[in-house]
């Protein structure tokens, strides 16, 4: 009887134990599908930026090449412009913040 009111002071049985470790467990499982999920994303996200050199670029327009052909430094590199910071946030944000 000793042990039994031990138990019921203490307030840890075996369902109690059982419940802990289940909703671990689910939390454990839950976590490791949501890394998989990231994990596949990031694969599929690689996969078709390899795939992008094999896409033909879209055509420009005859009207829009002789519009732009006499202005001079139109359009920049790719390279210049993939990792630069775009200027119209930067125009944009101090004119929101002068509005504020």
């Amino acid at each position: 009887m000793d042990r039994e009111e031990r138990r019921q002071e203490t307030g840890w049985d075996c369902t109690r134990l059982k419940r802990l470790l289940r909703n671990t467990l689910r939390i454990v499982v839950a976590a490791f599908l949501l890394l998989l999920v990231m994990i596949s994303a990031e694969v599929v996200g690689g996969w078709r930026c390899k795939l992008q050199g094999q896409i033909s670029p879209v055509a420009e327009s005859p009207e829009r090449r002789a519009v732009t052909s006499g202005i001079k430094d139109y359009s920049r590199p790719e390279g210049d412009t993939f990792l630069s910071y775009p200027e119209w946030y930067i125009v944009w944000s101090y004119q929101e913040k002068a509005d504020f």
